[in-house]
């Protein structure tokens, strides 16, 4: 895949987390295969959950969900069978929801700019 569309697929995931209902850390991430967006997901609450995502503390409930592993829910839940995820950030490394064999991952979050993850 060319840089031109790995920076427009991250520019669309970072768009993608203007969904969430998170206070402090709003995160999108997008699943392509092909040059074309098979998924994507952004930070949140399971459906049928009320959408706070922070306590009165500014603590994140265990039942949030990262987004990534609300691409991957989707794209799971599909025909589709994943191979780049771009997530504009990449604080929590869920390895055990991306770690799938031919699986991608890029950021664009310090301290890893830049770096495509092999899986």
């Amino acid at each position: 895949m060319s840089e031109k569309f790995d920076k427009q697929y991250l520019r669309m995931a970072q768009i993608w987390s203007e969904n969430s209902y998170a206070k402090r850390l709003k995160v999108g991430a997008i699943i392509v295969k092909d040059q074309m967006i098979i998924s994507d997901g952004f930070n949140g609450t399971p459906r049928g959950f009320a959408n706070v995502c922070e306590d009165d503390n500014g603590n994140t409930p265990p039942y949030v969900l990262h987004a990534e592993a609300n691409a991957i829910t989707k794209v799971a839940q599909s025909t589709n069978s994943s191979k780049d995820m771009k997530s504009e950030t990449f604080k929590c490394l869920v390895y055990k929801q991306i770690a799938p064999k031919g699986v991608i991952l890029q950021t664009t979050t310090y301290p890893f700019n830049e770096i495509i993850f092999h899986f």
